[in-house]
């Protein structure tokens, strides 16, 4: 799954590694469902940055990078083997298993250059995607920090990604879900990303 999104930025690899997107329509109205969650504070409750002393930290595996840390609720596991090396992803874990197919959630961090906006990191992160048309795009706020959500479907699923930019790094964690469950699992996903805290 992410190795396929972070192939998505380099135009000589992206048709071996990104399938046709298909079913977008289908997923704009059940995306309108999740949006309606999120506005009512889904991705928010991550909470605002400060010291890792959450009492879900406290009380599950935590996950801890230089800016960020993660508590791992129950029912979702790190697959270590897809952590790290030539995919760049920190954080790699998989969830329940929904009609045979895990939930999935990846992180990954990139340096930014000063003046570099969360648009402009966005657009430049996406470029390449060959979209036949634009994703579904929203603002939000990731742990008090302002946030964009891009959601589509691919042969993976239901996509959801999410972008932040926190201590000139830009945080990019992808969300994938069976095809058109994207609404109906957004809660899972909150329980991990309640798990989240940014360090001040």
């Amino acid at each position: 799954m992410w190795h396929t999104m972070r192939k998505l930025r380099l135009p000589a690899k992206a048709s071996r590694y990104l399938a046709v997107l298909i079913g977008l329509g289908a997923v704009i109205g059940g995306v309108y469902l999740w949006h309606r969650q999120a506005s009512r504070g889904l991705i928010e409750l991550a909470g605002p940055p400060g010291p890792p002393t959450s009492s879900a930290a406290q009380t599950a595996q935590v996950a801890t990078y230089e800016t960020f840390q993660i508590a791992i609720p129950q029912g979702w596991q790190r697959v270590p083997e897809h952590e790290g090396g030539e995919s760049g992803v920190l954080l790699y874990l998989r969830g329940p298993l929904l009609d045979g197919q895990p939930l999935v959630i990846a992180a990954e961090v990139y340096p930014v250059a000063k003046g570099v906006t969360l648009a402009g990191f966005v657009n430049s992160f996406t470029a390449e995607w060959p979209l036949e048309r634009l994703p579904v795009q929203r603002d939000v706020e990731l742990c008090g920090q302002p946030a964009q959500a891009i959601t589509f479907t691919n042969a993976d699923g239901d996509n959801l990604v999410l972008f932040c930019l926190y201590k000139q790094q830009a945080h990019v964690i992808v969300m994938v879900a069976p095809a058109q469950t994207l609404p109906t699992h957004a809660k899972l996903f909150h329980e991990v990303l309640a798990g989240l805290q940014l360090y001040e």
